[in-house]
């Protein structure tokens, strides 16, 4: 009999690594809520920027695209990243009004988030309050919600959006971006290659050298690989374990019937335990039926090599990683949607290792509760023999 403390103790392993894999799963579907993309992006100067805002009908025909410009701030000691945006940012960067109302176009309106709102009027509804960012007032239209998404991330900076045209003064802190997605239905393979012809021939004289240039086509697919990572550790520990359990029956009953066969004819040993021989042969059946199973996802499993950012030729390049944990948060270029990936991939990378703890514990403890069953049965034998 196994302990009752054993098997808690394996419940609860089983438990937490369900609990770290629901989450890395919830993250990274919540992710993939956010369409991948490649942006544009022009630092203090305009010119370039104005120039695909008034080819914006010709770029709109075959991709979804969103003019806006991004500025950091101070605002009573918060650090503040102000976005504004046009009517397709929203699809973008998906967000929920929960309070009030979306800010107009042309009105000097704001709508920040919850934990914002909270900071700056902890005893008051925020909505209809007027504050002073950068000289400019503004008055706070609505609240949007805090996700499960921003929650878990925590950016260090508060974003508040705000109507196109209500940034006045130009300078150097503020990020002019163009973001490109394929529409609907369109096909995904290639997108960035096709993006930079398609530019290059309907506007010639925008070159790669006119901004800076971010593809983020593989970041979701970069952070899914953490939780498929996570399964693929869990099936194959699983595989491992089945197969250890068949080739130990295999071992015991070919020991136990060669023992028999000292005593008895092959017939009498068959004729005599023919439901206990039937039992356990289906119980050897159902175990190599999913251990095949089992073999069939491992074998599926396949990693992606995101080529343009870790080398093809090394999975293991963990200078890659040490790199994106080192990231400095003063980075900015890279935009929201660069600190929000930068920001998960560590939450992702910290669930794998915690799942893959959880799984070799399970792993490992099964294996000796198969110990302890097994020497408990031999005991169990030999006081049988014995009387």
């Amino acid at each position: 009999m196994l302990s009752r403390k054993k098997i808690l103790t394996l419940c609860i392993l089983i438990l937490f690594a369900g609990i770290s894999m629901t989450f890395q799963w919830k993250v990274q579907n919540e992710f993939k809520k956010y369409p991948s993309r490649m942006e544009v992006v022009f630092e203090g100067d305009d010119t370039n920027y104005l120039e695909l805002w008034d080819h914006r009908d010709y770029l709109n025909e075959s991709y979804l695209t969103s003019f806006t410009l991004e500025k950091q701030v101070e605002y009573n000691g918060n650090e503040l990243i102000i976005i504004e945006k046009d009517e397709n940012y929203s699809k973008f960067q998906p967000y929920l009004i929960k309070d009030g109302r979306e800010c107009k176009e042309g009105e000097h309106e704001i709508v920040i988030s919850e934990r914002f709102g909270e900071k700056m009027f902890p005893m008051d509804n925020p909505v209809g309050e007027t504050v002073e960012i950068s000289g400019d007032n503004y008055i706070i239209s609505g609240i949007y919600e805090d996700t499960f998404l921003k929650k878990s991330y925590d950016l260090d900076e508060e974003i508040i959006y705000i109507p196109s045209s209500s940034i006045k003064e130009i300078d150097d802190n503020v990020s002019y971006r163009v973001l490109f997605s394929e529409k609907d239905g369109r096909d995904r393979l290639f997108f960035n290659e096709r993006l930079n012809e398609y530019i290059s021939e309907g506007i010639p004289y925008i070159s790669s050298d006119s901004g800076l240039i971010f593809d983020y086509t593989d970041y979701s697919t970069i952070l899914s690989q953490f939780f498929e990572g996570s399964i693929f550790l869990m099936e194959f520990l699983i595989f491992v374990l089945i197969t250890i359990i068949i080739l130990r029956k295999l071992k015991d009953d070919s020991k136990e019937y060669r023992l028999q066969l000292q005593d008895y004819y092959a017939k009498e040993i068959i004729m005599g335990n023919m439901d206990a021989i039937l039992l356990e042969a289906i119980k050897l059946v159902l175990l190599i039926f999913l251990w095949a199973i089992i073999l069939r996802f491992v074998i599926n499993f396949k990693f992606n090599i995101p080529g343009r950012v870790l080398p093809p030729e090394d999975i293991f390049d963990f200078n890659f990683y040490v790199e994106s944990f080192s990231q400095s948060r003063n980075y900015y270029h890279g935009g929201i949607y660069r600190k929000l990936y930068e920001k998960l991939f560590r939450i992702e990378f910290i669930g794998f290792l915690v799942s893959s703890v959880f799984s070799v514990s399970i792993f490992i403890m099964a294996l000796k509760m198969k110990g302890s069953t097994k020497r408990m049965r031999k005991i169990h034998r030999r006081a049988e023999e014995e009387v």
